[in-house]
């Protein structure tokens, strides 16, 4: 069927909304879509289920000063583990294998942004998993081991076939990872929620 002019058929309509639910993380209601001149008449359908004439977004839209606050304070947290854990706990380890290859230990501060926008990609992905599985540590801890299989699983597991480290160490990174990833993703959803 081919739009007449001034005329939006069901199949715009409905490419509206999954452009503007994409986009804004928002669902439009069959009102909305009225006010704006896109459907005068009847109901809209998306997927076959009949929006409602409620007013009013069904999705809490994100909230990115809460995002960027809850990631902060997550990359604090990532940060602290990570240091502690790598400068100061696995120090004599790290400091070993980089003397097997002729070099040593340096460069641990350039991690130190990277951490916080770790963090602030866990929350963001918590606040983009909230409508899916609710709000809760169970979605946090969703979003922490899907980080957390991103930044530390698998870049460390890439370099255990060139044989660079003992794969002990990294092995041990990434257990840590575990626990900082998901320590700080809890806190920083904690925040998302507090605040809202």
């Amino acid at each position: 069927m081919v739009a007449q002019p001034g005329r939006i058929t069901r199949k715009h309509a409905h490419r509206i909304h999954k452009w503007f639910v994409y986009y804004s993380g928002t669902v439009l209601r069959a009102n909305d879509l009225r006010e704006c001149g896109i459907v005068r008449q009847g109901l809209v359908f998306t997927k076959g289920i009949p929006m409602t004439t409620n007013s009013g977004p069904v999705v809490e839209p994100m909230n990115w000063g809460r995002i960027v606050w809850g990631g902060l304070v997550a990359g604090v947290i990532v940060n602290l583990f990570e240091y502690g854990g790598h400068r100061v706990y696995f120090d004599d380890a790290w400091t070993a294998a980089f003397r097997v290859l002729g070099k040593s230990p340096a460069g641990w501060s350039t991690f130190i942004p990277a951490n916080f926008l770790v963090g602030i990609l866990m929350v963001w992905l918590y606040a983009r998993l909230r409508p899916r599985y609710g709000r809760g540590p169970k979605t946090a801890l969703r979003s922490g081991l899907s980080i957390w299989v991103v930044f530390w699983v698998i870049p460390l597991m890439a370099i255990v076939p060139m044989e660079l480290f003992p794969t002990s160490l990294l092995v041990m990174a990434i257990g840590l990872g575990l626990l900082d990833a998901n320590l700080a993703v809890l806190v920083g959803a904690w925040l998302y929620q507090k605040r809202s």
